[in-house]
């Protein structure tokens, strides 16, 4: 992902899952105040009406550029497991 783009159907295809969700997850009126309260910790309850529109701008170029960012080299935890035998 870090040097190949996704196809642009498959960005059209989760970005209408995460559209569909998001929606669902304002149904009713404690899902409502909760998003409001969520985004207000986040800075600004009125980024919640920005959500929808901010989807529409993820390209596969923006998407390549985050994943360069989050899987670099520096950004990289390494863990061995080392079972204990009884």
């Amino acid at each position: 992902m870090t040097e190949i783009p996704p196809e642009q159907e498959e960005i059209e295809r989760v970005l209408h899952m995460e559209q569909a969700d998001f929606l669902r997850s304002l149904d009713g009126a404690t899902e409502r105040a909760y998003h409001v309260g969520a985004y207000e910790i986040l800075g600004d309850w009125r980024l919640l009406n920005a959500h929808l529109p901010n989807l529409q701008k993820i390209t596969p170029d923006l998407l390549v550029k985050a994943a360069k960012q989050v899987f670099a080299e520096t950004n990289r935890t390494v863990g061995w497991f080392e079972p204990v035998r009884d």
